[in-house]
């Protein structure tokens, strides 16, 4: 009767968390105005101060795209960095974290807002082990 061990055993991983996948993306907008973030084919408002998070991302490469808001008095703006791009998530677990600043460069002709974004990832590139570790606890 080897059914019923091997449905004990299903019914056993299936409830460790160990492998559900907990793959996360996170931004963090710290720029003195809003952003836009074209994620996975959705659309997320993320305010000056502002925290995203979303959770249970499938694994995969997805690109994203940002958009953003410009204080008043500005004559100029820019962004770089990881403004746009692509985030991986190759493992379980993977943890993603893009990080929006801006700063203000005056000049004669006036103000630019440069925002900037950088992007990290729990999971290092020579990482050959099948879960990424855990981070953000």
């Amino acid at each position: 009767m080897r059914v019923v061990p091997i449905l004990f055993v299903a019914l056993l991983l299936s409830g460790c968390g160990y492998y559900e996948n907990q793959n996360e993306l996170r931004i963090r907008n710290e720029a003195l105005a809003g952003i836009t973030v074209n994620f996975r084919a959705n659309v997320y408002y993320i305010p000056s101060g502002g925290l995203l998070v979303i959770d249970e991302v499938p694994n995969g490469v997805y690109d994203y795209a940002t958009t953003y808001q410009v204080p008043p008095g500005i004559t100029e703006a820019s962004a770089e960095g990881d403004a746009s791009g692509e985030v991986v998530f190759t493992y379980r677990n993977t943890k993603n974290q893009i990080l929006f600043s801006s700063f203000i460069e005056l000049s004669d002709d006036g103000a630019e807002y440069i925002l900037s974004a950088t992007r990290t990832s729990t999971h290092a590139i020579d990482n050959i082990d099948l879960v990424s570790p855990k981070s953000y606890e």
